[in-house]
């Protein structure tokens, strides 16, 4: 129960008592049930439900029953876990029901209504699955239930990257990362054809996955029947699967990866009928044997202990001083459902995607998954949420960005945590990514001792300043073909993966991430401001000053801005990308006029009635760009929020809010995704159909949607502490269309409230008992 007294702690927060009915945070947070998913037809989902449970994932199929892409590290699954047959038949979903805590499948089969529930044993290597055959006819219905229980699994202690190591018919070998080990993974993928063509890869594997009967027929495994347990060991490293099931089979097979059984069930007349079974996995037999033994035996406790413990974690996430995170994610109350629903999505992705199995630290939010990333966090992805991840859990972000500082962030976009690397290739966008993440730390935590803590060789302070003036170890002015003041500003190279991976023009000298250089310099001045440095600070403002007028000579004059290619090419560029950066780090540089056209450019081309375009349909590369997150047709979950940063700091709130509420659709689907996709007849137009992408790779779940709360908590709420600066709000006195209060905000070790109506912000102090 939270007790909240307050009292003045500074200019901006009201001395005065709060009149509050002493509610717990259960009477403001929705339930989980109430941010699962609406049901979604199978003919609407392109990207099927997950599954998760603190340390796996997986994600389930067409079927009623099989998952795949199981990962929990050390554990790979491959393929999947094995399909149910009725009546020699393989019924498939109609419809899809996501929670956290699990996933529903449901369809119509001779008569019978089928319900299928599949979750993850919660912070355990376990899967159960409760299938509900109802029958409303007047007869009873007889039913033969055939399944494969597939126990393809092996554990890899090696370096995992996004892809990562999987096993395959062609073998499960534990080894170092080789094309051998690509392969088996992309084997794993259902358009290995596509693969070959997009990457290059010339090596004759097969477009389809092997049949059951290949799978159980491998010889990388060998199966034990014993006491209604189905016992699958891995031949080449120390990993066990074990099923067990609640009704005891009329017939079973045995072969070399797992098994087929066999039932005879009668379903009687306006009753319904349950079949339930359980999977286990590890590295001790006993352990795992007695695990599947232990669920199955009290499967129904088991099966409503996965819902209890998502329960007690969500109502923990938000509590002050609880004994899991370090700090507490803020809560919201507000009366407008369509707000409250898209805020509440973020720490229900942020609580989904949370991990703590993985050696190299306590907790990880991962950037996304099923499929790819069991161990993986992008930087990019992850400055999305800094502002929430400092109040939330401050130990764990300093940690991580200690970590990522001993990488080289030139070289990767992120880190593994199960071995401590870094994966993939360098993005343009790490420096300002970390740097903001540095910043946000600093000015919510008041650690400011942080700044001379040694890291790599280098102070925390001059980590910050090489980042800011990276920009000038890009730069090729007086170079060939870079002659004049104007390329006098970072140069990204012609690789587009670097920048926006699937837009062939978005290269070079790009408005976008130089302004973020400007927004890190004029950040680090204002920090050497404050520790006294005020030449340097003033050199460092005037740096930022002239890049910015460099910037602006990019301009199109319709809303957009140009490229800059070598020999004075100007490339024209209609991405939303550069909306962000500029509207977020150069408004005070903008013209009335430049505002009202970005914007108009923005509601013309990009918005639509529920989601955005990430890419004009009318950008030159588009036809050339059609991928969901970056191209014409979808947007990465990121951009929609950075598009409402960007509206409220060129003066435009009320817009932003707007764009606010119209995303609720996407909520409805469930957590947030790696992108959203229009499509439908209409996917050109305004009222396109939105849904959780799946084409081009894209991950089910991601993180950067977490920072759909940062928007509401630094815009819509005001929350932008400075550097040694005692203004926490911004523009308190401006009226706010959002009536309602974020409570336990943790800013420098107290708890606050901010309230947000007609009459602007106020800010109080809370005394948590």
């Amino acid at each position: 129960m939270i007790r909240a007294a307050f009292f003045c702690t500074g200019l901006l927060l009201l001395s005065c008592s709060f009149d509050r009915d002493q509610m717990g945070i259960e009477d403001i947070i929705p339930s989980l049930d109430e941010m699962s998913s609406v049901w979604i037809h199978s003919d609407t989902i392109a990207n099927l439900p997950s599954l998760r449970n603190f340390r796996g994932q997986a994600i389930v199929n067409r079927d009623l029953t099989s998952i795949s892409w199981l990962a929990s590290p050390p554990y790979s699954g491959g393929y999947h876990t094995g399909v149910l047959k009725i009546n020699d038949s393989i019924p498939t979903a109609d419809l899809y029901r996501w929670s956290v805590f699990g996933t529903e499948r449901k369809t119509a089969f001779e008569d019978l209504e089928i319900t299928s529930s599949t979750r993850l044993v919660f912070d355990e290597n376990g899967v159960l699955w409760k299938i509900d055959f109802s029958n409303p006819t007047e007869n009873d219905v007889n039913l033969e239930l055939e399944l494969d229980a597939i126990g393809f699994i092996s554990r890899y202690d090696i370096d995992w990257q996004w892809w990562y190591p999987k096993p395959s018919i062609r073998g499960n070998q534990n080894e170092i990362f080789t094309d051998s080990l690509l392969w088996r993974f992309l084997e794993n993928l259902h358009e290995v054809k596509k693969v070959r063509d997009n990457i290059g890869l010339s090596r004759d594997i097969s477009a389809d996955w092997p049949s059951d009967h290949q799978i159980l027929q491998s010889d990388l495994y060998s199966t034990n029947v014993s006491d209604g347990l189905v016992t699958i060991g891995d031949n080449n490293s120390p990993t066990v699967t074990a099923y067990a099931f609640n009704t005891d089979h009329d017939e079973i097979s045995a072969f070399k990866s797992g098994s087929t059984l066999k039932w005879q069930l009668t379903i009687p007349s306006k009753e319904t009928v349950n079949f339930s079974y359980v999977m286990s996995f590890g590295s001790d037999p006993k352990i795992v044997e007695e695990k599947a033994r232990r669920w199955i035996s009290d499967f129904r406790q088991s099966y409503y202990n996965v819902k209890s413990e998502w329960n007690t974690k969500w109502i923990t996430l938000f509590t002050p001083e609880n004994q899991f995170w370090s700090g507490n994610f803020p809560v919201l109350e507000t009366d407008d459902r369509r707000i409250r629903r898209v805020y509440y999505n973020s720490p229900l992705t942020f609580l989904y995607l949370t991990h703590n199995n993985l050696p190299v630290m306590r907790r990880v939010v991962l950037t996304g998954g099923p499929r790819w990333g069991p161990s993986i966090m992008f930087y990019w992805d992850t400055t999305s949420w800094r502002t929430i991840g400092a109040v939330t859990d401050p130990e764990v972000m300093k940690e991580n960005l200690k970590g990522w500082l001993t990488i080289d962030i030139n070289k990767y976009y992120g880190r593994d945590y199960f071995r401590g690397k870094g994966v993939g290739n360098g993005y343009v966008a790490n420096y300002w990514a970390i740097f903001q993440m540095l910043h946000e730390y600093l000015v919510v935590t008041g650690d400011y001792d942080f700044l001379n803590e040694v890291v790599n060789e280098k102070k925390i302070l001059q980590h910050m300043e090489d980042m800011a003036y990276n920009w000038q170890n890009l730069s090729k002015e007086g170079q060939p073909g870079y002659e004049g003041d104007l390329y006098n500003l970072a140069d990204f190279g012609d690789d587009p993966w670097l920048l926006l991976e699937a837009v062939p023009t978005y290269i070079h000298i790009v408005p976008s991430f130089n302004a973020g250089y400007v927004g890190m310099m004029r950040r680090l001045s204002e920090i050497y401001e404050k520790l006294g440095n005020e030449e340097k600070a003033k050199t460092i403002w005037g740096d930022a000053a002239d890049m910015a007028q460099r910037i602006l000579k990019l301009y199109a004059d319709d809303g957009t801005w140009y490229s800059l290619f070598p020999n004075n090419e100007k490339v024209e560029i209609r991405h939303s990308l550069d909306f962000h950066f500029i509207g977020r780090y150069m408004a005070e540089d903008l013209t009335d006029d430049t505002k009202e056209e970005m914007i108009a450019f923005v509601e013309n081309e990009l918005l639509t009635d529920t989601w955005m375009r990430a890419q004009s349909l009318t950008d030159p590369a588009a036809e050339n760009s059609d991928r969901p997150d970056h191209g014409p047709l979808g947007a990465y979950d990121g951009w929609p929020l950075n598009t409402m940063e960007a509206m409220y700091h060129m003066g435009y709130p009320e817009k932003a809010i707007d764009f606010y509420r119209n995303i609720y659709p996407a909520t409805l689907e469930g957590n947030w995704a790696q992108a959203h996709e229009l499509w439908g007849e209409n996917e050109k137009r305004k009222n396109a159909r939105i849904r959780i992408a799946e084409r081009g790779w894209h991950v089910r779940d991601a993180a950067s949607g977490i920072g759909f709360a940062n928007v509401m908590l630094r815009e819509f709420f005001g929350f932008m502490p400075k550097f040694m600066d005692e203004d926490i709000l911004d523009r308190p006195d401006m009226p706010r269309s959002i009536h309602g209060k974020i409570y336990n905000i943790r800013y420098q070790g107290n708890f606050y409230t901010i309230t947000s109506d007609e009459n602007g912000l106020k800010m109080k102090q809370e005394m948590i008992n």
